[in-house]
């Protein structure tokens, strides 16, 4: 089942997405919009802004962590 995401970008609380595995579930334009405001690239496929976002939030959890492109 898919969770139920806010309709505005800004509500969505993407850490619990990540800790509950379903940030795949986001659509390319709100994986787009965190990837703008944590400034990081975010053209490409749906995969590959999936990866930053990923990599965004573990760097917020742990900053000193492996978490370098």
């Amino acid at each position: 089942s898919k969770p139920v995401i806010a309709n505005k970008k800004r509500k969505i609380n993407l850490l619990f997405l990540l800790l509950g595995q379903m940030l795949g579930c986001c659509t390319l334009d709100q994986l787009k919009y965190f990837c703008k405001h944590t400034k990081n690239h975010r053209t490409g496929a749906k995969d590959r802004v999936l990866f930053l976002a990923y990599l965004g939030l573990c760097k917020q959890l742990d900053p000193n962590g492996p978490f370098d492109r």
